[in-house]
């Protein structure tokens, strides 16, 4: 079983860089670009590890860190 990152940044560019990345070393991937997505993916997908910008268009990375933990306990963040 392959684990699962999910990537949150607005900037398109630094998904693309981190997602490539990690799908090389094996893992599998699912992005969100704003808060709101990353609560949706977060919930559906269950990572294993979540990959967080701070400044998004909707929400401040921080913030959604109790909600994100909520959902997902074991999940590690990284800002």
């Amino acid at each position: 079983m392959k684990h699962k990152i999910l990537i949150v940044d607005d900037e398109q560019s630094v998904r693309i860089f981190l997602k490539d990345l990690f799908v090389e070393e094996g893992f599998d991937v699912c992005e969100a670009k704003d808060g709101k997505e990353t609560l949706e993916m977060a919930s559906s997908e269950h990572p294993n590890m979540i990959v967080l910008d701070l400044k998004l268009p909707d929400a401040n990375g921080l913030d959604l860190i109790p909600q994100l933990k909520k959902e997902n306990p074991l999940s590690e963040i990284i800002i």
